[in-house]
């Protein structure tokens, strides 16, 4: 039996890394096998699963001007929980965090060009929009009317505010760092250095 017919040893799969080239303008040829997976996983997948899910439109727009106590009290839980999601940056948190998938699967090589392009479009497909109304819904459920409006005026604290910007800075800052790193780790799997654990099925 030729070599390339011989079944694959079931206790250490060996995917290949891909090329550190830059990719082509016509195909860009970034990601391994194991590599496409969690990057479907992370992002595309999740439009598949939340196909049918209504976008951010349907929510009520809030005002961005600080909402005041007496005005809070007159709004709806579905304005409650809107607001709060807005106050705290939650739709640019979730759109800057699912690139994650990106870089996990581009190489520290590929330009940064090419990185946002790719994380722009998992972020269009798969972002915040396929998931605001169901976000909404889970703070409406989950909280009392009271809760929320005291859930409001924490996110409009000016500390808290701060710490949450600083937090996004920081994990943008940092972002080729775990280009790096996860290179690291595939070329560390690859090579045997990360085995699979015994009977674990692919």
């Amino acid at each position: 039996m030729s070599q390339s017919s011989q079944k694959p040893s079931p206790q250490k799969p060996s995917p290949q890394r891909p090329s550190p080239q830059r990719p082509s303008p016509q195909r860009p040829s970034i990601i391994n096998t194991w590599q496409s997976i969690a990057l479907a996983a992370a992002g595309f997948c999740l439009v598949l699963a939340i196909a049918h899910l209504q976008p951010a439109g349907a929510i009520e727009p809030v005002s961005p001007e600080p909402i005041s106590s007496e005005t809070a009290q007159s709004m709806t839980k579905r304005q409650l929980a809107t607001a709060i999601l807005q106050e705290l940056g939650v739709a640019k948190r979730y759109d800057l965090f699912i690139g994650n998938a990106v870089d996990l699967a581009t190489l520290p090589t590929h330009s940064q060009r090419f990185v946002d392009w790719l994380t722009s479009v998992m972020a269009e497909r798969g972002g915040w929009k396929t998931v605001a109304l169901k976000y909404s819904r889970r703070l409406e459920d989950t909280f009392s009317e009271s809760e929320l409006q005291e859930l409001l005026a924490l996110a409009q604290n000016p500390t808290l505010r701060k710490f949450l910007q600083t937090e996004l800075a920081s994990y943008s800052a940092t972002r080729l760092d775990r280009r790096l790193f996860f290179a690291r780790i595939w070329e560390d799997y690859n090579n045997g250095s990360i085995p699979v654990p015994e009977g674990m099925s692919l």
